[in-house]
């Protein structure tokens, strides 16, 4: 057993079960399509999609060819959700989603400088 770190996802098994997850269902899929409805119209889908993200959006967890285009994807949509005033009668729904978007803010990878 290849471990390399302490938390439950850094060893080669459990990086192996997590991708025979993903293969044998559609979630990073319905967390896609998700992440790309539109904010105004469908906000606690869109929220709970970015829950997801922010759990699981790991190396050896999420489907690595996935997990910038979601974590971006959830920043900017937690952010449209805040602009858009929807909750803005509820500052305890606004400062949680401000949190999550700090959440995302950390799991974002910088770019890659040329």
């Amino acid at each position: 057993m290849g471990t390399w770190g302490s938390k439950a996802w850094e060893n080669d098994t459990a990086a192996d079960w997590f991708g025979d997850t993903w293969d044998a269902c559609a979630l990073p899929e319905i967390i896609d399509e998700a992440l790309k409805l539109d904010v105004r119209e469908y906000p606690e889908e869109v929220r709970a999609a970015t829950f997801v993200v922010i759990q699981l959006a790991q190396t050896f967890v999420w489907p690595v060819e996935k997990i910038d285009e979601h974590v971006k994807l959830a920043h900017k949509q937690l952010k449209q959700l805040v602009r858009s005033g929807i909750h803005r009668d509820s500052k305890g729904i606004t400062a949680q989603v401000n949190k999550e978007i700090a959440k995302l803010s950390k799991l974002m990878r910088p770019k890659p400088k040329r």
